[in-house]
Formats: structure tokens, sequence, C-alpha cells
């Protein structure tokens, strides 16, 4: 739980940071409201409210930190968890690796875990020897 909380924070306080550098470098970009970003870990999921700049000049939004990061619009699934996830699927079954992966993330049951066991159980089982 801890390890989620200072990811969550940490990832806040980057997010804000790249925002203000480009607002910083660009006067006629303004806050524009915050939207939710989901960040799936081995350790469980990761909330983010990542900030939104609104271009007056163009008058469109968009997210700088997406940019910056290179990340998909709506969640990430971290490489870590990939490695975990992959780690765990090649040797058990489908049910097993749902129940390893949410022990490990310390959560009774986590939608989003299940969801990249189900994804890459289908991967790992589909590669060729």
């Amino acid at each position: 739980y801890l390890s989620r909380e200072v990811a969550s924070q940490t990832l806040d306080v980057a997010d804000q940071r790249i925002a203000a550098s480009h607002q910083q470098s660009n006067p006629q970009l303004h806050r524009h409201g915050q939207c939710p970003y989901r960040i799936v870990s081995s350790f469980g999921d990761i909330e983010i409210r990542r900030q939104r700049l609104l271009d007056y000049q163009t008058k469109k939004t968009f997210i700088p930190s997406a940019i910056h990061w290179q990340i998909s619009k709506r969640h990430h699934y971290t490489s870590e968890l990939k490695e975990s996830v992959g780690e765990v699927v090649q040797s058990l079954s489908y049910r097993k690796s749902q129940e390893t992966l949410s022990r490990q993330a310390g959560v009774a049951s986590n939608y989003h875990i299940s969801r990249a066991a189900v994804i890459f159980h289908g991967y790992f089982m589909d590669e060729p020897e």
C-alpha cells in the first residue's frame, strides 16, 4: 500500500512540474482541469490526476505528461508488471496466475492485474517454443 501511495504522489508532482514547465515556455497555455489516469503495476493500481492545458490560440487541449512520457490515453501497464506476469503465466494456469499476481500486489482481487494476466497469458501461450 505504501509503495502505491509514494508512487502516486511522486507521479502527481512530476505531472505538475511538466505542466508548469510547458506554461513557462508558452505563456498562451492555461490550466484546463485534470483527467484521471491509471498505471497498473505489480503492486497494484496507481491512480493519478494528469493536468490538462488549453492553448488559447488554437483552442486545443493537451496533456503535457502524456507527450513527455509517451504513454497511452487511458491506462498503462508497467514493464515490470509485464515481466512478472510473463514469468507467472508461463508456468501456471490462468486461475493460479491471477491468484499469484493478486497476492504479489497485496490485494484480494484486482481487475486490472487480472486483465493483464488474461492479455499476457494468451500472448505467452501462443508463442512458439
